[in-house]
């Protein structure tokens, strides 16, 4: 297993994530979500730039605060957080740094939001594990 990958449903799509560290866990995440915007192996001079610190209640919490971090990069900065490095990462927080390349391109999906719709993050068989809903 890759570390993460796309679930099938109704409306939207479910990503499947998992690690063995909170780092890979979350380095999965984003890696899944750009696979889902079509854009996992995008190039280019990096455009955009962002360092980012989230805190949070729960792991539920800390993973949909990220994807939606990385979402508003992606909709509203329009660049591709293509080169990710999780620096901390554990239950309640995550500090990361981003950057990437512009987005010149439309991307093979639009995704909304990251949702809560039945998310729980768990570990199984030594990895953390979730899966969480994309609104597309």
């Amino acid at each position: 297993m890759e570390g993460f990958s796309l679930v099938p449903h109704t409306a939207d799509i479910g990503l499947a994530i998992s690690g063995a560290t909170w780092e890979e866990f979350f380095l999965n995440a984003a890696r899944g979500l750009l696979e889902v915007y079509g854009a996992s192996s995008a190039t280019g001079d990096s455009a955009g730039r962002a360092a980012v610190v989230l805190e949070a209640p729960t792991p539920e919490d800390l993973l949909v605060d990220w994807i939606n971090e990385l979402i508003f990069v992606v909709s509203s900065e329009r660049w591709l957080p293509t080169d990710i490095r999780v620096k901390e990462a554990g239950p309640s927080v995550l500090r990361a740094q981003a950057e990437g390349p512009r987005l010149d391109a439309r991307l093979a999906r639009e995704v909304k939001a990251a949702t809560y719709h039945g998310l729980r993050v768990g570990k199984k068989s030594g990895l953390w594990t979730a899966t969480v809903i994309l609104d597309i």
